[in-house]
């Protein structure tokens, strides 16, 4: 009985952190099967958010901070709307 204990503490580390990795990737899936920013403005008309229309947004690099390929995203509803690529100059 002594030895099942380290067993079970193991395996929901484990298992948390499997799920913590697969939840991290089918994010970063659909973050990187987002529309770019001309096809988004001709399905929806704006860049207004297409689930609350607010106009407010926020951009973030899509692999880290300094990252070319942008991801925008709502700042009242908090979802990912589009991507661009920003320019090497900005």
């Amino acid at each position: 009985m002594e030895t099942l204990f380290p067993i079970v503490v193991f395996l929901i580390f484990f298992v948390g952190a499997l799920t913590l990795i697969t939840w991290h990737q089918r994010s970063m899936s659909a973050r990187r099967t987002l529309p770019a920013r001309d096809d988004y403005v001709a399905a929806h008309g704006s860049t207004a958010c297409r689930h609350c229309q607010s106009a407010a947004t926020r951009e973030y690099g899509l692999e880290d901070q300094s990252d070319e390929r942008r991801v925008v995203a709502c700042t009242a509803c908090g979802k990912d709307l589009y991507q661009y690529r920003r320019d090497g100059d900005a």
